[in-house]
C-alpha cells in the first residue's frame, strides 16, 4: 500500500456514542486496502491534539493525516485564532515530517452560540487550506441542514454527535478524498517504482477503486496495448474503456449496454481532455529524455474522469 492513514481528532473522529469501528474514518478507510490509525479521543480540543501530534501521528510514520477538530475548542470559548494557530502548527509538523496533511471541516452542531464560534473556525480554515494548498474533507456541507445552522435531522443523536446514519454520511465526502490521495500515490507509484503503462496502471488504479478483481488475461492483453507511440489512441482511454467492460459486465450490463457506455465515456474524454488521441495530447512523442511517464498528471486527471463516470453511469 502507498497511503497509510492516520486520523486526529475528537470524539467525533472517535465514533462516539459507539465503537470507533462505526466511526467515518474507520467505514471510510476499510473501503480500500491501506493502513490505518484511528487517534480521535473523546473531549479533545485542537490544543490537545498538537500536543498529542508526535506520539499519535509523527511516531506512525503515516503518508496522510486526517486533521478534525474544533467543536470542543466552541464550547470552551477559545478565539479563533488560537485554533488556527494550532491546525497551522500541525500542519506544518506533517509537512516537516514529510505527512500529506488533510484538514476535516467541523459538522454543525445544535447550540447556537457554539455553532456561531463553529462557523468562525470554519471560514478561517477555508481560506487557511486555499492559501496553503492543502485539501480538506467537507463533513459541513454533507450534514448541515437547510438552515446551515444545524444538523440534519435524523442524523444526529444529542445536537453535537453523529448518530449512525451521520457517520455513514460522513464516509461519503472523506472517500471522495482518500480515492483521489490514492489515484495520485498509485499512479506515481505505479509508473515510476514499477514502471508500467498508462494502460495498465489505469486499470489497476480503477480496479482497486472499485474493488474488482482482474484476471490475469486482462493485463497481459494490455501489455499488447502500447501502440499509443505511434499515435492511435491514448492508453488512458484504452485501459479505461477495458475496465469499464469488465466492470459493467460483472455489475449485469448486457453487452450493447456495455457498448454504449464506451461511446458515451469516448464522447465525454474528447470533450475533457480535448482528444482522445496519443499523438494530439502528447504532441511531444515520446524520447529517452521525454519518457512515457511524464505523462503522471494527466494520467491522475484522466483516471479521476474515469472513476467519475463509472460511479455515475454504472454504480448510481
Amino acid at each position: 500500500s502507498t497511503i497509510k492513514m492516520v486520523g486526529i481528532g475528537d470524539s467525533i473522529t472517535c465514533g462516539y456514542p459507539y465503537e470507533p469501528a462505526l466511526s467515518w474514518l474507520n467505514m471510510a478507510a476499510n473501503q480500500f486496502n491501506i493502513e490505518y490509525k484511528n487517534s480521535g479521543i473523546n473531549g479533545d480540543t485542537t490544543g490537545g491534539m498538537l500536543n498529542r501530534f508526535q506520539s499519535d501521528v509523527i511516531r506512525y510514520k503515516p503518508s496522510h493525516v486526517i486533521i478534525m477538530g474544533g467543536t470542543n475548542d466552541a464550547y470552551a470559548g477559545i478565539v479563533v485564532q488560537q485554533v488556527i494557530s494550532n491546525i497551522h502548527d500541525m500542519v506544518e509538523l506533517a509537512l516537516k515530517n514529510t505527512i500529506i496533511p488533510i484538514i476535516g471541516l467541523p459538522i454543525p452542531c445544535n447550540d447556537v452560540m457554539e455553532e456561531k464560534l463553529l462557523g468562525q473556525y470554519r471560514e478561517e480554515i477555508r481560506q487557511y487550506t486555499k492559501d496553503r494548498n492543502v485539501e480538506i474533507i467537507d463533513f459541513h456541507k454533507a450534514m448541515v441542514d437547510d438552515s446551515g445552522l444545524k444538523i440534519k435531522e435524523g442524523m444526529h443523536c444529542d445536537g453535537v454527535h453523529p448518530n449512525r446514519c451521520g457517520y455513514e454520511v460522513m464516509v461519503g465526502p472523506a472517500v471522495q478524498v482518500i480515492v483521489n490521495e490514492l489515484i495520485n500515490s498509485r499512479v506515481h507509484a505505479y509508473y515510476w517504482d514499477e514502471d508500467l503503462s498508462c494502460t495498465i496502471t489505469t486499470l489497476k488504479v480503477l480496479s482497486e477503486i472499485f474493488h474488482c478483481e482482474l484476471h490475469p488475461q486482462v493485463i497481459e492483453a494490455a501489455y499488447g496495448l502500447n501502440a499509443g507511440r505511434y499515435g492511435s489512441q491514448c492508453g488512458l482511454v484504452e485501459g479505461a474503456l477495458m475496465f469499464i467492460g469488465v466492470y459493467a459486465q460483472k455489475k449485469g450490463v448486457e453487452p450493447q449496454g456495455i457498448t454504449k457506455l464506451g461511446h458515451e465515456f469516448s464522447s465525454g474524454f474528447q470533450a475533457e481532455f480535448g482528444s482522445v488521441l496519443c499523438k494530439e495530447l502528447r504532441s511531444q512523442g515520446f524520447t529517452p529524455e521525454n519518457p512515457p511517464h511524464l505523462c503522471e498528471s494527466i494520467s491522475k486527471r484522466a483516471v479521476a474522469f474515469t472513476a467519475k463516470f463509472i460511479s455515475k453511469e454504472i454504480i448510481a
